[in-house]
């Protein structure tokens, strides 16, 4: 059985705290490529970094990516894996689903819904550990009558997929994504297609929430229901 508080990273799962530093309520990973889970807790941890400048409004089509893919349309970039988060959270006990986008039905493409467990997605800076805010409160629509809202917005563990053996977020760098490119570890819905995105689904960063350029910052992830401790 997997202790109270584990790391994983790139060598593998390590039980205990080795390798991990108290932060807050709780403990962080001191290397940047690897996470720490509290299974007592119900929570995934990770470091990441702010990629953008939110006072320049940039469009937002993911979350949480990993360095080289989508960091300039991102809220937070991180060095874990998108396969560890995954493992992460089959550690807390759930069950992926299928992410969301794009299907084609033999006439016209339909754009499905993303499924799995709902997941709670919490983001703070590295300097107030304490002052846990929602992903969603991150970020706003550009246009409110046609992008869902927060208050619409819920987070579901769809899982990626697999080709040929390998684990597609870890190529494509999705690990939170807001539009559905197919490949996310968590997905948002309802559902927004890469064409809708174009036509006035866009996000923009709040410059108010979002921490300056090159901040640190600690990404949480819990099964929704479970109260963080």
């Amino acid at each position: 059985m997997l202790g109270a508080v584990v790391a994983l990273g790139p060598s593998g799962l390590v039980t205990g705290c080795a390798g991990s530093s108290n932060i807050g309520d709780g403990r962080l990973p001191e290397d940047p490529e690897s996470l720490v889970i509290d299974v007592e807790r119900g929570w995934v941890r990770f470091l990441g970094i702010v990629p953008i400048d939110a006072i320049q409004r940039p469009m937002l089509e993911v979350v949480v990516c990993t360095p080289d893919t989508r960091e300039h349309e991102a809220l937070v970039m991180t060095e874990v894996r998108p396969s560890s988060v995954h493992a992460a959270l089959l550690a807390l006990g759930a069950e992926p689903g299928t992410p969301g986008g794009e299907e084609w039905d033999g006439k016209t493409f339909r754009l499905t819904e993303p499924s799995g467990p709902r997941v709670r997605v919490r983001l703070t800076s590295v300097d107030r550990p304490h002052d846990w805010t929602e992903a969603t409160a991150w970020f706003e629509p550009t246009r409110s009558t046609v992008a869902p809202s927060a208050e619409e917005i819920t987070w579901r563990f769809t899982g990626s997929t697999f080709d040929e053996n390998a684990y597609t977020a870890d190529a494509d760098g999705v690990v939170v994504g807001l539009v559905s490119f197919g490949t996310e570890v968590v997905g948002m819905s309802p559902a927004i297609s890469e064409i809708d995105a174009k036509r006035g689904f866009d996000f923009v960063p709040r410059p108010d929430q979002v921490p300056v350029f090159g901040t640190p910052v600690i990404v949480e992830l819990s099964i929704a229901g479970e109260a963080p401790g």
